[in-house]
């Protein structure tokens, strides 16, 4: 015999009665009912009623005991996994005609619908919420929701205003993770975790609604899709996170923050969309948020979002360290500057990878341009912990400037290094330039040198902090710069340092050479003015004064372009076309053994890519297109267990192989 959790509401709900302890959902008052998961001593979860002096709804509800205690964005999640684990609300004469639902909720999978929940009249569902859709059965109106592939949490929110009520209505029931009998519905019983659920007797207005929802989103790690019009609210209705002003990072919108009236006290997240690659916690990172025991203010907000990019290097400026093509931004609400954060980063799940004798530094641009300009960017060094390739940064904060936002990204550099940028030097009028150098890391004081190539010019100097040092009277040429710091690490890097004004081709700094054809390059494109020269050099000996030149040799060419004494270098790398696009793929885990993979993708060049996975059969299950890169991270996960043949296909070149999902 199955066992159903049953409440009985016996009379009608009174829904001026306030919320315990002045708290509501957002900050709107009176809902109907509000449940958040919580778990006893003995680690048994439960749906606890925040609304304790409101009768028609029990306190708790207990359901059949998990092996563990499931979380979501650290916070505890009712798991419901067993048809005998629906939960039924017989209502009475308490109708829902004009309702507001929001309910949290992560199925196990995306490969069935899976009911949610149902609202029933004399035994017959009118009301349905799947995974998949919304449905009215009364009057046919249905609502499908846009394809979850991923299967990431979700908020649903539905509401309603039916102006008849039918008070020929004998029984009302609400249902939790199981269809009702009639009409048959094509649908599974849900198997997931449900944290929260919150009913309104009334239709919220929109502003309301983004309150409820900012409060949900915070909590769980979800990242809502306002548009430009709307962004994320505090309980008293201000913005907390400008949807308009910050598109450009609206991507994995994630927070911390404290709001009494929300009943909100979220001091660690990572975004549901990818939980893990990115966690930030108030002081030190605990199991649970409720067990972090450092104090937020009332108010005080940290929300970040990206923009989206690959999770792989960009092009290395010179004098910086090689940065993510991913950026963040960081905004402040609150008196939260004084707030010592923790930040997590899991570098399995991005496609950059260390190069040789380099370590993770986060880098965070304090201006407010987001550029990342040399001078305005601090860099703190993280911590590897032992064999999980996760990486800790410890003491960050944030808004020091009290801007109310900041900028950062992550960056690969040694244990010490030197930031340097240039004040370019000017051919007319006639004037030189500067060096600017930063040491972070190591330990001071630090011995800096630069050295010019082809020159007797070399200065040295003792730095005792990282202070910026200006190296005046720079002219164009090739210089070296070494710094030795108090231990005897030391760091070099070259610096190539040419007139601002200086005469410059529009060619790109690489070229494919296709067998058995010329490769024709025309330095003289977007050059104007005469008495310009043109001085090319190449492997084997190649030499060559004309600006327009054919190539019949892969390898390294450089191109010096000077007019009345002022002179450019540009160095052009020529490689042999090969029709296979493909330089390295790799997928984990295979197998896996909970359907979800990541895939690392290296391309000899930009390329589009198509990922087609099909089973045995050769049927198509997923298909999914990579566009614009020549690297690519993609996670995905598996329709079901099985075998699967993975095909990747760009341009006139295919790679399979067998994924495994056990």
């Amino acid at each position: 015999m199955s066992n159903k959790y049953v409440y009985l509401i016996g009379l009608l709900l009174t829904p001026m009665l306030t919320c315990a302890q002045g708290h509501a959902p957002g900050g709107v008052f009176h809902p109907v009912t509000w449940y958040v998961t919580v778990s006893n001593q003995a680690g048994e979860q439960k749906w606890k009623n925040l609304l304790p002096d409101q009768i028609q709804f029990p306190p708790y509800i207990s359901l059949m005991p998990s092996d563990k205690i499931n979380l979501l964005n650290f916070n505890e999640a009712l798991s419901i996994n067993t048809p005998e684990n629906d939960i039924l609300f017989y209502l009475n004469d308490f109708d829902l005609s004009r309702a507001t639902f929001f309910i949290v909720c992560h199925p196990i999978d995306m490969l069935s619908e899976r009911i949610i929940w149902s609202y029933e009249k004399d035994n017959k569902s009118t009301l349905v919420l799947t995974t998949h859709r919304m449905a009215d059965l009364e009057s046919f109106n249905y609502m499908n929701f846009e394809p979850n592939a991923n299967n990431i949490p979700s908020i649903k929110t539905y509401h309603q205003f039916k102006s008849h009520v039918d008070s020929t209505v004998f029984s009302r029931i609400l249902r939790i993770g199981e269809k009702g009998f009639t009409p048959e519905l094509p649908v599974s019983t849900f198997k997931g975790i449900l944290p929260e659920f919150i009913i309104f007797d009334r239709v919220l207005d929109e502003k309301e609604r983004i309150q409820v929802e900012s409060y949900l989103a915070i909590k769980y790690g979800i990242s809502l899709d306002l548009g430009e019009a709307k962004s994320y609210l505090n309980s008293e209705g201000n913005i907390i996170w400008n949807t308009f002003n910050n598109k450009a990072f609206s991507f994995n919108i994630t927070g911390i923050g404290r709001d009494d009236h929300s009943n909100l006290y979220q001091k660690q997240s990572t975004s549901a969309n990818n939980p893990g690659l990115l966690v930030l916690s108030a002081g030190n990172l605990f199991n649970t948020n409720g067990k972090n025991p450092t104090v937020l203010p009332n108010m005080g907000f940290l929300l970040w979002g990206d923009n989206n990019a690959y999770l792989d290097w960009d092009e290395k400026v010179q004098g910086q360290p090689v940065q993510l093509l991913r950026k963040w931004l960081m905004t402040a609400n609150g008196d939260i500057s004084g707030i010592k954060t923790e930040i997590r980063i899991d570098t399995k799940k991005m496609g950059a990878t260390l190069s040789p004798n380099q370590q993770w530094w986060i880098s965070i641009d304090r201006s407010s341009t987001g550029q990342f300009q040399p001078g305005e960017v601090e860099y703190f060094k993280g911590a590897a912990l032992p064999d999980k390739g996760v990486i800790v940064f410890d003491n960050i904060q944030w808004d020091t400037d009290c801007s109310g936002q900041d900028y950062f990204t992550f960056c690969e550099g040694p244990e010490m290094m030197a930031i340097a940028w240039i004040s370019a030097p000017t051919c007319v009028p006639l004037h030189s330039g500067k060096i600017n150098v930063s040491i972070v890391g190591g330990v001071p004081p630090y011995n800096l040198s630069v050295s010019k190539i082809n020159s007797t010019y070399s200065n040295q100097w003792t730095l005792n902090d990282n202070r910026i040092q200006e190296i005046e009277n720079v002219q164009p040429g090739t210089y070296y710069l070494n710094v030795r710091d108090a231990d005897g690490i030391l760091f070099r890097d070259t610096l190539y340092i040419q007139a601002i004004d200086a005469p410059v081709s529009n060619l790109y700094p690489q070229y494919d050479l296709h067998t058995g054809q010329l490769l024709r390059l025309d330095a003289t494109t977007h050059l104007e003015g005469g008495d310009i020269s043109y001085a090319w050099t190449g492997p084997n000996g190649f030499h060559s004064n004309s600006p327009i030149i054919e190539i019949t040799e892969p390898g390294n060419y450089q191109l010096i372009v000077d007019k009345a004494g002022c002179s450019s270098y540009q160095n052009i790398e020529i490689v042999k076309y090969d029709p296979d696009v493909f330089e390295h793929i790799e997928v984990f885990p295979n197998p896996t053994s909970n359907g979800y993979y990541a895939m690392r993708i290296q391309l000899k060049r930009k390329a589009d890519v198509v990922i087609d996975i099909a089973d045995l059969s050769g049927h198509t299950k997923q298909l999914q297109t990579l566009q614009g890169n020549d690297r690519y991270w993609f996670e995905g996960k598996l329709p079901s267990t099985g075998s699967y043949i993975v095909t990747l296909r760009s341009q006139n070149a295919d790679r399979s192989f067998v994924l495994i999902g056990n």
